[in-house]
C-alpha cells in the first residue's frame, strides 16, 4: 500500500526485511479520564515487543510531543486500513495480558462520553528519535470490551471528513513573499481589511494550462473594464451559447 507518510528508511526495511533493523509496533489511547494519582493526563503506550521501548514522539504529538516516553511491552493485534471503498476505515485492535491499570483507565473512560483516541506509530529499532510515519495514524477506538486478560475494541478514523482541505494553509505570516503555491492540496486565499458595506472587488485569471495562461486571460477579459460591464458581456455571452436551446411544455397547465 503506497502511503507517502512513511520515511525511506522504513520503506526501505519493508522491502529488504535486514536482520539488523526491527520495526516496532506501537500503540498510544488517550482519553480525558486517564490521569495520575496526581491528576495529570497519562496515555496508555504499548510496544509489540518482548521489551519496553523508550522512544521519542513527534514534535506534533497530542501529548507529550517530542519527549522521549515509555511504551510498555505487551503482545497486541491490529490491522492497518485497507485501502478500499469503506466509507470510514476501522481496524479490530486487540490487548493481550492487560495490566491492572489499564483496565483501571478503561473502566474510568466507560463512565465518560468522551471517546478513546488512539495513535498507531511504527519505529525502527536503530532509530528511535522519532516514528517512521508522519503524522502517525489517529484513530477513535469504540465498541470497546474489556476483561482482565484482554481489550478488544474497533478503531474508526472519524476525523476525515472533518480534516481542513488543504492541509496547509498558506498566509503572508507563514509565507512571506511567496508568489506560486504548487503540489496535491494546494490552495489559496485572501483576506482583506474592510468595513461595514465595503465593496471589494477581485480581478481573477483562470486557465488550465498554467500561471502565463491565466495571466493572459485576465488581461485579455478585464483590462480597461469596469465591474459592471465584465458582468454584462459575461451575461451576453452565456445568453447567447444557452439561448440556442429551448425548452417547451406543450401540456396544459394545472391548477
Amino acid at each position: 500500500m503506497p502511503n507517502s507518510a512513511l520515511s525511506e528508511a522504513i520503506k526501505e526495511a519493508y522491502a529488504s526485511a535486514p536482520s539488523e533493523q526491527i520495526i516496532l509496533h506501537t500503540l498510544e489511547l488517550r482519553h480525558p479520564a486517564f490521569v495520575d494519582e496526581a491528576g495529570q493526563l497519562v496515555a496508555i503506550r504499548v510496544v509489540r515487543d518482548t521489551g519496553d521501548l523508550w522512544a521519542r514522539l513527534e514534535s506534533q504529538a497530542p501529548l507529550q510531543s517530542g519527549e522521549r516516553v515509555q511504551f510498555v511491552a505487551m503482545g497486541f493485534e491490529l490491522d492497518l486500513p485497507p485501502v478500499d471503498t469503506m466509507p470510514v476505515p476501522e481496524i479490530t485492535v486487540t490487548l493481550d495480558n492487560v495490566s491492572r491499570e489499564i483496565v483501571r483507565h478503561l473502566d474510568a473512560a466507560a463512565e465518560s462520553q468522551s471517546v478513546i483516541e488512539v495513535t498507531y506509530r511504527p519505529y525502527l529499532s536503530t532509530d528511535l528519535e522519532g516514528p517512521q510515519m508522519d503524522p502517525p495514524i489517529h484513530l477513535v477506538l469504540t465498541e470497546v470490551e474489556a476483561d482482565i486478560f484482554r481489550v478488544t475494541g474497533r478503531a474508526r478514523m472519524l476525523d476525515v471528513g472533518n480534516k481542513a482541505f488543504p492541509g496547509i494553509s498558506y498566509t503572508a505570516k507563514t509565507f512571506p513573499g511567496r508568489e506560486v503555491i504548487t503540489g496535491f492540496g494546494a490552495g489559496y486565499y485572501v483576506e482583506f481589511d474592510t468595513h461595514e458595506e465595503a465593496v471589494v472587488e477581485a480581478r481573477v485569471g483562470i486557465s488550465h494550462v498554467g500561471f502565463d495562461g491565466a495571466a493572459k486571460n485576465l488581461v485579455s477579459e478585464t483590462e480597461g473594464k469596469t465591474f459592471d460591464q465584465v458582468r454584462a458581456a459575461t451575461r451576453s455571452e452565456w445568453n447567447s451559447l444557452l439561448g440556442r436551446v429551448r425548452i417547451e411544455d406543450e401540456r396544459p397547465e394545472t391548477a
